[in-house]
């Protein structure tokens, strides 16, 4: 079998951000005058995207208006904006991962669901962004991953 490209997911895989979107679901839930979660409690709400960790967020137990979604949507893009690489960590061996994989030339790139303004600073305070050939976040084509 020859490799053509090697190609990597990125949160939970390459970068446990499980810190950052805990400071930023909670930084919002403060705004809303909600109680706060602890970071295992967010880490269950985390998969398919921030809409959906807002709304887990903020179901407790009927599920938010249309009118605070969006509110908490808003308020929670701005936080993780602010907190984006800040409370993150690189997984064990995935510097050195990604330098093996460089030494053999094939081009690599990372796959993410994550909208580019997020991930495209991530990975610079991560210091990854170096090793990607291609980046595709979620909103660079019309269908996110895994289509």
């Amino acid at each position: 079998m020859q490799f053509q490209s090697v190609t990597f997911d990125l949160d939970g895989t390459l970068i446990d951000t499980v810190g950052d979107l805990a400071a930023a679901s909670n930084r919002m839930l403060l705004d809303l005058g909600l109680p706060t979660y602890g970071e295992d409690e967010i880490r269950l709400f985390i998969g398919r995207g921030i809409n959906v960790l807002v709304e887990r967020c903020l179901t407790r137990p009927e599920p938010p208006s249309a009118e605070l979604l969006e509110q908490a949507i808003a308020l929670f893009k701005q936080h993780y904006a602010e907190v984006n690489g800040r409370f993150s960590s690189l997984y064990p061996g995935v510097v050195e991962g990604l330098q093996a994989w460089r030494a053999t030339g094939l081009p690599m790139a990372v796959i993410t669901n994550k909208a580019a303004v997020f991930t495209e600073p991530l990975l610079e305070r991560m210091g990854l962004s170096g090793f990607f050939d291609v980046i595709v976040s979620g909103d660079t084509t019309p269908h996110k991953k895994p289509h």
